[in-house]
């Protein structure tokens, strides 16, 4: 219990700096290297490999091998084990938005760094111009630009597979709705509103999923049984407490019950 704490509130972010102020070409194999790792210590806190493609050692339900390990992905509120991929992850781009509106000047607010302006264009970022806000920063065709598209460009590709998977062609209105010399405009928290978007879908389409599993497979059984359970997400949230302790073997197979 104390293992996955640790892993799930220490280990899966101590990454996050590196991967929001490099490049994405430049984190990449750092970026799978912390997934291998992750994966590993997951393993041996949990006693089987919940995050392997291919289904999970000993079991008699083949049907939709990888099924285990994209419901761990879920957040935890969602049914999921909270697991987030590292390589899937949209730090830098979330960092950009943040900080390159900053140097330059914004209305009536004076920017912290007036000479990038004919970098990043004067009054880039205010309200009127919300449609080519990121036109001047593409200009010099930087690595920095470059990079930012390609982030911008995948994350479309994501939702994209998100919502084919979720059978659905008519998802909500989403910060993904934006055009790549747009998006940003009056959101405060990108990231985030990004991947909950995300996640929506991939939760949909994990319960379709469950749906065509056999009725007496127990990974079916454990999704309907406690995805939606307030009490049974618990489980993978919060630190250990003298109130509620598990032995090692009580935590490995609560989790395991969990997942199925």
């Amino acid at each position: 219990h104390a293992a996955h704490s640790a892993i799930h509130y220490s280990l899966q972010s101590r990454v996050d700096y590196l991967l929001e102020t490099h490049l994405p070409d430049q984190t990449r194999d750092l970026a799978e290297a912390v997934g291998a790792v992750l994966r590993k210590c997951y393993l041996v806190c949990f006693g089987t490999d919940l995050l392997d493609s291919e289904g999970q050692n000993g079991s008699l339900y083949k049907d939709d091998p990888s099924f285990v390990r994209d419901l761990f992905s879920l957040k935890i509120r969602s049914g999921g084990g909270g697991y987030r991929r590292t390589t899937r992850r949209a730090l830098f781009l979330n960092n950009l938005t943040n900080v390159v509106p900053q140097p330059v000047s914004s209305g009536s607010t004076p920017g912290l760094w007036q000479s990038l302006t004919s970098i990043l264009g004067d009054d880039s970022f205010t309200d009127g111009n919300e449609k080519q806000r990121w036109t001047a920063f593409y200009a010099p065709g930087s690595r920095f630009e470059g990079a930012l598209r390609a982030d911008w460009q995948r994350l479309q590709q994501l939702r994209s597979a998100a919502m084919a998977a979720a059978r659905t062609d008519n998802a909500r209105d989403s910060v993904l709705d934006a055009d790549i010399n747009s998006f940003g405009h009056g959101i405060t928290k990108l990231y985030k509103l990004t991947f909950d978007f995300l996640g929506s879908l991939e939760r949909a389409a994990i319960t379709h999923r469950a749906k065509e599993l056999r009725r007496d497979d127990p990974r079916r059984m454990a999704f309907f049984a406690s995805a939606d359970c307030k009490y049974s997400n618990q489980l993978l949230q919060g630190t250990p407490n003298e109130a509620l302790r598990f032995t090692a073997r009580e935590f490995r197979s609560a989790v395991q019950s969990k997942v199925g």
